[in-house]
C-alpha cells in the first residue's frame, strides 16, 4: 500500500527511476567490495576488529574508528575474515547514504532535485571508493544526513520521538569518528538558526528549550560512550590526531589553498569538467533562489562554509578530503536543485512528458558516470587510506620464493595490508621483523603508487637500515616488478667489499 501510494504521489516514471538508481547504487559498489584490503583497514581489523569488545570500546588510537570497528567485529564474527567481511557495515551504509541523500533533498526542496541528487550520489566516484573501504566515513555521513532529515522534521513539529532519534544518531555519528565534530556543527546551527526564524514567540522559546537539552543529553551519551576509552586510555587519546596535524600559521596559510584543491578534485573525480561547471552554476543558482526553490529559509550550504572552515582555521589542521565528505552529498543536492530549477521552463514546454524529464536524466547520467568510473579506474589506482594495489599478487609471489633467513623490508602504506594476507596464505609475518644485518637475503618493496612513489633508497631509509652496513650483500637488483610496485633483493655474498652506489 505504501509503495503504491508513493507511486500514486511521485509518479510511475519516478518510481521506476529511484528503483534503477538503487540497483545501479548497489552494482556500482558491489565489484570494489574485493580489491585488496589497504592499510588502513588491515590495520584498524588486526588491531581492534579482532580484539574483544571490552577491549575495542576501552582503547582508543586515531585510527580506530569505534562505532565502526564494533561492526565491524560482529561481522568478522559471524561472516569470517575475508575482505567482504570487514568491509560489509561500510559497504551498506554506503548503500544506505544514496537513499537518505533522496530523502533528505526531498525535504528540502522538491522530488526532482531528490532525484537527481539520488543519481548523482548513486555514481560518485569517491563516495563508491569509501563504500567498500572498512573505515566509519561512510556511517558518518550517513548519521549525518539522518539527523539533518530529523532536524527539518523538528523546525516544523515538536516530536519525540524526532529529537530522541536525532539525540541518538548525534552521539553515535561521534562514536563513529571524533570528527564528527564538523558535520553536527553544521546540523546543529541549521536547526537553531531555523527554528529562531519561527514567527511564534512561544512555540519558538519552547523549541529552543528542547533544542538545548537535546545538545545536553548528545553530551551526555557521547561521555558516557567514551568512558571507558577516556579511563582506560585517558582523555587525552580522543584528540592525539589533532596536535599531529595541527600547522604553524604559515605553514597553514601556505598549504590551506592545496587543501581547497584537493576536495574539489575528489568531489569531481571522473566527472567531465562540462557536468562540474553545470553542478557549481546549479549551486550558485540553489543559493541566489533558496527562497524560492525550498520550503526552509536557511540554506544548509550557509552553516557548511562558516563552521567547517572557523573549525578548520581555529584548529589550524589541513584535513584530508574524505574528513569532509559528508558535505558531498549536500552540494550534490543543492547542485542538483539549482539544475531542476533552471529546467523548469523545459518541463513546462513539454506537458505530461515533462514530468518524465528528470527521472529520464537522472538514470541516463548515473549510467554514463558509474561507465565513466570503471573505465577511467580511479578507485583502483586511488591512494586512499593507503593502497597496496598488488597486495594479493605479492603475497602469493612470496608464497613461492621467499626462503628461509630472509628478510622483507616494507615500509607504509605495504606493511599491513601484507600483515593481512600473509596468515591467510599460510606464511609468517616473522619475515618482517628478523635482524637485516644478520639476514642471508633482503627483499625490499617499493609501491611506486602516486603519491608514494617509493624507491629502494627510500625504504631501507625508512627502515632505518643503514645501507654502509650491508657491505656484505649485493646491491638491490629488480627481482619481480608488478604494475605499481617492485621488489628489489639484496644477496649476501662473501665479497665484503661491495661498494654503496
Amino acid at each position: 500500500m505504501r509503495l503504491r501510494a508513493f507511486s500514486n504521489r511521485e509518479g510511475k516514471a519516478h518510481l521506476l527511476a529511484f528503483f534503477l538508481i538503487m540497483l545501479l547504487a548497489i552494482a556500482a559498489r558491489l565489484p570494489y567490495l574485493f580489491q585488496p584490503i589497504r592499510y588502513d583497514e588491515s590495520w584498524n581489523f588486526l588491531w581492534f576488529g579482532t580484539q574483544s569488545i571490552k577491549y575495542l570500546v576501552s582503547h582508543y588510537l586515531s585510527n580506530n574508528h569505534v562505532f565502526s570497528s564494533l561492526l565491524m567485529h560482529w561481522s568478522y564474527r559471524i561472516f569470517g575474515d575475508g575482505v567482504a567481511a570487514i568491509r560489509l557495515p561500510a559497504l551498506l551504509a554506503g548503500i544506505l547514504v544514496v537513499p537518505t541523500t533522496y530523502f533528505l533533498v526531498h525535504r528540502l526542496y522538491d522530488r526532482d532535485s531528490a532525484l537527481l541528487a539520488m543519481g548523482l550520489t548513486a555514481s560518485s566516484s569517491f563516495l563508491i571508493e569509501y563504500s567498500d573501504l572498512a573505515r566509519g566515513y561512510t556511517i558518518l555521513i550517513l548519521f549525518f544526513l539522518l539527523t539533518l532529515i530529523f532536524a527539518t522534521y523538528l523546525v516544523n513539529e515538536d516530536n519525540l520521538a524526532m529529537w530522541i532519534l536525532f539525540v541518538l544518531c548525534s552521539s553515535l555519528g561521534f562514536f563513529t569518528i571524533v570528527v564528527y565534530l564538523y558535520p553536527f556543527g553544521v546540523v546543529t546551527i541549521w536547526l537553531f538558526f531555523s527554528i529562531l526564524h519561527h514567527s511564534d514567540r512561544e512555540v519558538r522559546r519552547r523549541r529552543l528549550i528542547h533544542f538545548f537539552a537535546a545538545l545536553l543529553a548528545i553530551v551526555a551519551l557521547t561521555f558516557l560512550l567514551y568512558l571507558p576509552i577516556m579511563i582506560k586510555s585517558g582523555p587525552s587519546s580522543l584528540l592525539q590526531g589533532q596536535s599531529h596535524f595541527s600547522r604553524s600559521w604559515g605553514d597553514f596559510v601556505k598549504e590551506f589553498p592545496r587543501f581547497a584543491s584537493d576536495i574539489w578534485r575528489a568531489w569531481n573525480r571522473d566527472l567531465p569538467a562540462v557536468l562540474s561547471a553545470i553542478l557549481i552554476t546549479g549551486l550558485i543558482v540553489s543559493l541566489l533562489f533558496n527562497r524560492r526553490i525550498s520550503s526552509f529559509r536557511l540554506s544548509v550550504f550557509i552553516p557548511a562554509i562558516i563552521w567547517v572552515p572557523t573549525v578548520v582555521l581555529v584548529q589550524r589542521v589541513i584535513l584530508y578530503p574524505r574528513f569532509v565528505l559528508f558535505l558531498l552529498p549536500i552540494y550534490l543536492g543543492m547542485a542538483s536543485a539549482g539544475i531542476c530549477f533552471l529546467l523548469e521552463p523545459v518541463k513546462s514546454r513539454l506537458g505530461r512528458m515533462g514530468n518524465s524529464l528528470i527521472p529520464f536524466i537522472a538514470v541516463v547520467l548515473s549510467v554514463a558516470l558509474c561507465i565513466g568510473v570503471f573505465q577511467n579506474r580511479s578507485i583502483e589506482y586511488s591512494p586512499e587510506v593507503g593502497n597496496l594495489k598488488e597486495a594479493v599478487e605479492i603475497t602469493e609471489y612470496l608464497k613461492e620464493n621467499l626462503r628461509p633467513g630472509d628478510r622483507v623490508v616494507a615500509i607504509i602504506p605495504s606493511t599491513f595490508p601484507l600483515y593481512y594476507y600473509f596468515p591467510r596464505y599460510g606464511l609468517s609475518v616473522d619475515c618482517f621483523h628478523a635482524d637485516p644485518y644478520g639476514s642471508e637475503r633482503l627483499l625490499i618493496l617499493a609501491n611506486n603508487l602516486k603519491p608514494f612513489c617509493q624507491t629502494w633508497e627510500g625504504v631501507l631509509e625508512v627502515s632505518e637500515i643503514c645501507l654502509e652496513s650491508l657491505s656484505d650483500f649485493t646491491l638491490p637488483e629488480e627481482l619481480k616488478r608488478f604494475d605499481t610496485s617492485v621488489i628489489y633483493e639484496m644477496r649476501r655474498t662473501q665479497h665484503l667489499d661491495a661498494r654503496s652506489p
